[in-house]
């Protein structure tokens, strides 16, 4: 995991990094994530007893199109903040101290180093997508006979497929006429 020394960043000031190379493997990234690295650009600022980060990441992804299943690459990238606070030495949910509490949106830390691997982890996975599309215009694959449509068009679209409503046809029919 990626972690930076709490040392490294002033009391009054800030310290960042820019164009910093980052293994997916080592940020325990999913296996769509390709390339040799993730790029990560950050700077940490102390305020107070706490730490803000502003990150920008971005890597390369391979994905396999839902529509057509062609394999394809796409960039992504990810900006966001993070804000570091020392773990408490006793949890008090009234004071906002409570490092179980999810909903918090602050990652605790011990000892003196900032635990980053982890949120960079779980941004660059949010830029997944659920379901990828090659392009915005894919035709996918044809339903009847599997070809895919955006490299041929093998005229299965002209047959007309019964669908589970085409009984309603005749029914609307029937009423029509009564």
């Amino acid at each position: 995991m990626f972690r930076v020394k709490l040392s490294l960043v002033p009391e009054e000031g800030m310290f960042g990094e820019q164009g910093l190379k980052l293994s997916p493997l080592d940020l325990g990234l999913s296996e769509v994530f390709v390339g040799p690295a993730l790029t990560l650009d950050y700077e940490l600022r102390r305020i107070q007893d706490k730490v803000l980060g502003k990150f920008h990441a971005s890597g390369e992804l391979e994905l396999e199109c839902s529509r057509c299943l062609r394999h394809f690459e796409e960039s992504v990238s990810a900006d966001f903040v993070a804000e570091f606070e020392a773990m408490p030495e006793k949890k008090d949910p009234r004071k906002g101290l409570d490092p179980d509490a999810p909903e918090l949106g602050v990652v605790f830390f011990e000892g003196d180093h900032l635990p980053l691997g982890e949120e960079i982890r779980q941004e660059m996975e949010l830029q997944v997508p659920l379901a990828p599309v090659c392009k915005n215009e894919c035709k996918g694959l044809c339903p009847v006979c599997g070809c895919n449509r955006n490299e041929t068009d093998c005229g299965c679209a002209a047959l007309e497929k019964d669908s589970p409503f085409s009984g309603l046809k005749t029914l609307f029919k029937k009423a029509k006429e009564n």
